[in-house]
Protein backbone atom coordinates (compact mmCIF):
# COMPACT_ATOMS: atom_id res chain seq x y z
CA UNK A 1 0.00 0.00 0.00
CA UNK A 2 1.22 3.49 -0.81
CA UNK A 3 1.43 5.94 2.07
CA UNK A 4 -0.96 8.88 2.24
CA UNK A 5 0.89 12.18 2.12
CA UNK A 6 -0.12 15.72 2.92
CA UNK A 7 0.61 18.52 0.50
CA UNK A 8 -0.22 21.93 2.04
CA UNK A 9 -2.28 23.91 1.34
CA UNK A 10 -4.22 20.97 -0.13
CA UNK A 11 -5.28 17.84 1.70
CA UNK A 12 -4.36 14.20 2.12
CA UNK A 13 -3.47 12.37 -1.07
CA UNK A 14 -2.21 8.90 -1.88
CA UNK A 15 1.43 8.91 -2.85
CA UNK A 16 2.11 8.88 -6.60
CA UNK A 17 4.02 5.96 -8.14
CA UNK A 18 7.42 7.65 -7.77
CA UNK A 19 7.05 8.16 -4.01
CA UNK A 20 8.74 5.72 -1.60
CA UNK A 21 6.76 2.86 -0.11
CA UNK A 22 7.41 2.11 3.56
CA UNK A 23 8.20 -1.43 4.68
CA UNK A 24 5.65 -3.64 6.40
CA UNK A 25 6.73 -5.94 9.20
CA UNK A 26 4.86 -9.22 9.53
CA UNK A 27 5.15 -9.32 13.33
CA UNK A 28 2.43 -6.69 13.57
CA UNK A 29 0.20 -8.11 10.81
CA UNK A 30 -3.13 -8.66 12.55
CA UNK A 31 -4.58 -11.65 10.71
CA UNK A 32 -7.30 -12.09 13.35
CA UNK A 33 -9.23 -9.07 12.07
CA UNK A 34 -8.21 -8.32 8.48
CA UNK A 35 -6.85 -9.97 5.36
CA UNK A 36 -4.62 -6.99 4.55
CA UNK A 37 -1.72 -5.61 6.61
CA UNK A 38 -1.58 -2.21 8.28
CA UNK A 39 1.16 0.23 9.06
CA UNK A 40 1.57 0.92 12.79
CA UNK A 41 3.26 4.22 13.63
CA UNK A 42 4.01 5.74 17.02
CA UNK A 43 4.42 4.28 20.51
CA UNK A 44 2.92 0.90 21.35
CA UNK A 45 3.36 -1.84 23.90
CA UNK A 46 0.88 -4.74 23.47
CA UNK A 47 2.49 -7.65 25.40
CA UNK A 48 5.98 -6.19 25.63
CA UNK A 49 7.38 -5.29 29.08
CA UNK A 50 7.34 -1.58 28.30
CA UNK A 51 6.31 0.89 25.61
CA UNK A 52 8.39 1.02 22.44
CA UNK A 53 8.52 2.68 19.05
CA UNK A 54 7.14 0.35 16.38
CA UNK A 55 9.42 -1.02 13.69
CA UNK A 56 7.44 0.65 10.94
CA UNK A 57 8.04 4.00 12.59
CA UNK A 58 11.80 3.83 12.52
CA UNK A 59 13.15 0.89 10.45
CA UNK A 60 12.73 2.68 7.13
CA UNK A 61 14.92 4.40 4.56
CA UNK A 62 15.61 8.12 4.66
CA UNK A 63 13.03 8.96 2.00
CA UNK A 64 10.38 6.79 3.68
CA UNK A 65 11.02 8.39 7.07
CA UNK A 66 10.54 11.82 5.55
CA UNK A 67 7.16 10.81 4.10
CA UNK A 68 6.14 9.16 7.39
CA UNK A 69 7.06 12.22 9.45
CA UNK A 70 5.19 14.53 7.07
CA UNK A 71 2.15 12.30 7.37
CA UNK A 72 2.36 12.13 11.18
CA UNK A 73 2.74 15.90 11.43
CA UNK A 74 -0.35 16.34 9.26
CA UNK A 75 -2.31 13.93 11.47
CA UNK A 76 -1.06 15.83 14.51
CA UNK A 77 -2.20 19.19 13.12
CA UNK A 78 -5.48 18.18 11.49
CA UNK A 79 -6.75 15.24 13.56
CA UNK A 80 -5.01 15.12 16.96
CA UNK A 81 -5.71 18.79 17.68
CA UNK A 82 -9.43 18.25 17.05
CA UNK A 83 -9.47 15.14 19.23
CA UNK A 84 -7.76 17.03 22.05
CA UNK A 85 -10.34 19.79 21.75
CA UNK A 86 -13.23 17.30 21.85
CA UNK A 87 -11.79 15.50 24.87
CA UNK A 88 -11.20 18.79 26.68
CA UNK A 89 -14.80 19.86 26.09
CA UNK A 90 -16.69 16.60 26.69
CA UNK A 91 -14.47 14.32 28.77
CA UNK A 92 -11.60 16.27 30.34
CA UNK A 93 -11.01 13.46 32.84
CA UNK A 94 -9.93 11.19 29.97
CA UNK A 95 -7.52 13.82 28.69
CA UNK A 96 -6.12 14.16 32.18
CA UNK A 97 -5.85 10.38 32.50
CA UNK A 98 -3.80 10.18 29.31
CA UNK A 99 -1.66 13.14 30.36
CA UNK A 100 -0.79 11.89 33.86
CA UNK A 101 -0.04 8.32 32.89
CA UNK A 102 2.30 8.89 30.02
CA UNK A 103 4.62 11.87 29.93
CA UNK A 104 8.07 11.60 31.45
CA UNK A 105 11.59 12.76 30.66
CA UNK A 106 12.34 9.88 28.30
CA UNK A 107 9.33 10.61 26.10
CA UNK A 108 10.05 14.31 26.07
CA UNK A 109 13.58 13.54 24.91
CA UNK A 110 12.25 11.30 22.14
CA UNK A 111 9.77 13.79 20.75
CA UNK A 112 12.40 16.52 20.81
CA UNK A 113 14.33 14.45 18.29
CA UNK A 114 11.24 13.51 16.30
CA UNK A 115 8.27 15.76 17.16
CA UNK A 116 5.98 13.92 14.74
CA UNK A 117 5.60 11.23 17.43
CA UNK A 118 3.84 13.61 19.82
CA UNK A 119 0.07 13.62 19.28
CA UNK A 120 -0.58 15.81 22.29
CA UNK A 121 -2.04 13.03 24.48
CA UNK A 122 -4.97 12.49 22.11
CA UNK A 123 -3.60 9.02 21.29
CA UNK A 124 -0.24 7.28 20.97
CA UNK A 125 -0.50 4.94 17.97
CA UNK A 126 -1.67 5.49 14.41
CA UNK A 127 -2.50 2.63 12.04
CA UNK A 128 -2.99 3.05 8.31
CA UNK A 129 -4.44 0.41 6.03
CA UNK A 130 -6.25 0.07 2.74
CA UNK A 131 -9.60 -1.69 2.51
CA UNK A 132 -11.56 -2.86 5.52
CA UNK A 133 -11.45 -4.94 8.71
CA UNK A 134 -13.73 -7.77 7.60
CA UNK A 135 -13.58 -9.93 10.73
CA UNK A 136 -15.66 -8.93 13.73
CA UNK A 137 -13.47 -8.21 16.75
CA UNK A 138 -12.75 -5.99 19.72
CA UNK A 139 -9.43 -4.19 20.10
CA UNK A 140 -8.42 -5.98 23.29
CA UNK A 141 -5.13 -4.09 23.66
CA UNK A 142 -6.76 -0.66 23.61
CA UNK A 143 -7.26 1.21 26.87
CA UNK A 144 -10.78 0.49 28.13
CA UNK A 145 -11.38 4.17 28.95
CA UNK A 146 -9.95 5.58 25.73
CA UNK A 147 -11.65 6.38 22.47
CA UNK A 148 -10.52 4.98 19.13
CA UNK A 149 -10.81 7.45 16.26
CA UNK A 150 -11.31 6.61 12.57
CA UNK A 151 -10.74 8.90 9.59
CA UNK A 152 -11.18 7.42 6.09
CA UNK A 153 -9.59 8.91 2.97
CA UNK A 154 -10.11 8.67 -0.79
CA UNK A 155 -13.26 7.74 -2.78
CA UNK A 156 -14.99 4.36 -2.43
CA UNK A 157 -18.25 2.48 -2.15
CA UNK A 158 -19.08 0.06 0.66
CA UNK A 159 -16.87 0.02 3.74
CA UNK A 160 -19.65 0.55 6.29
CA UNK A 161 -18.72 0.10 9.94
CA UNK A 162 -20.79 -2.60 11.65
CA UNK A 163 -21.40 -2.79 15.39
CA UNK A 164 -22.85 -6.05 16.69
CA UNK A 165 -24.59 -5.89 20.06
CA UNK A 166 -27.15 -8.39 21.38
CA UNK A 167 -27.48 -10.06 17.96
CA UNK A 168 -28.35 -6.73 16.34
CA UNK A 169 -26.11 -5.27 13.64
CA UNK A 170 -25.83 -1.52 13.22
CA UNK A 171 -24.45 -0.28 9.87
CA UNK A 172 -22.82 3.15 10.08
CA UNK A 173 -21.53 4.98 7.00
CA UNK A 174 -18.38 7.06 7.43
CA UNK A 175 -17.43 9.42 4.64
CA UNK A 176 -14.06 10.68 3.47
CA UNK A 177 -12.65 13.19 5.93
CA UNK A 178 -15.04 12.28 8.76
CA UNK A 179 -13.67 11.71 12.24
CA UNK A 180 -15.56 8.97 14.07
CA UNK A 181 -14.87 7.93 17.66
CA UNK A 182 -16.01 4.86 19.59
CA UNK A 183 -14.95 2.48 22.39
CA UNK A 184 -13.16 -0.17 20.34
CA UNK A 185 -12.19 -2.19 23.41
CA UNK A 186 -15.82 -2.91 24.37
CA UNK A 187 -17.84 -2.62 21.14
CA UNK A 188 -17.54 -5.59 18.77
CA UNK A 189 -17.06 -4.22 15.26
CA UNK A 190 -15.97 -4.91 11.69
CA UNK A 191 -16.31 -3.30 8.25
CA UNK A 192 -18.21 -4.37 5.15
CA UNK A 193 -16.10 -4.98 2.01
CA UNK A 194 -15.13 -2.08 -0.22
CA UNK A 195 -16.92 -2.74 -3.50
CA UNK A 196 -15.48 0.11 -5.57
CA UNK A 197 -12.61 2.59 -5.41
CA UNK A 198 -9.95 2.90 -2.71
CA UNK A 199 -10.52 3.34 1.01
CA UNK A 200 -7.55 4.31 3.20
CA UNK A 201 -8.41 4.29 6.89
CA UNK A 202 -6.48 6.10 9.63
CA UNK A 203 -7.05 4.63 13.11
CA UNK A 204 -5.85 6.50 16.19
CA UNK A 205 -5.75 4.68 19.53
CA UNK A 206 -4.01 4.29 22.90
CA UNK A 207 -2.59 0.99 24.14
CA UNK A 208 -3.86 -0.04 27.59
CA UNK A 209 -0.42 -1.19 28.74
CA UNK A 210 1.14 2.13 27.81
CA UNK A 211 -1.33 3.93 30.04
CA UNK A 212 -1.33 1.31 32.79
CA UNK A 213 2.40 1.17 33.27
CA UNK A 214 2.67 4.92 33.04
CA UNK A 215 6.40 5.05 32.37
CA UNK A 216 7.93 5.03 28.89
CA UNK A 217 11.38 3.45 28.94
CA UNK A 218 12.24 4.99 25.61
CA UNK A 219 15.57 6.36 24.48
CA UNK A 220 15.21 7.18 20.83
CA UNK A 221 18.79 6.62 19.74
CA UNK A 222 18.98 3.12 21.24
CA UNK A 223 15.36 2.08 21.19
CA UNK A 224 14.01 -1.44 21.40
CA UNK A 225 11.34 -1.85 18.78
CA UNK A 226 8.29 -3.99 18.19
Amino acid sequence: MDLPIYDPPGSFWITPPYAPEAKHYTSIHESNRSSTPAYHFGIWQVQQPYAMVTRETCLQGTAELRVIDNLLLAVKCHIALKINALLFQYTPQLLEHQFIKTWNKAVKKAVLERPALDFGRAFFTLTIKEGSHEIIHVDWNNDINSITWLTPLQDWEGGFIIFTQNDVKYHIPIHAGDMFGFMACTLAHCTTPVTKGRRIILTCFSDSNVLRNGQFKLVFKSVRIL
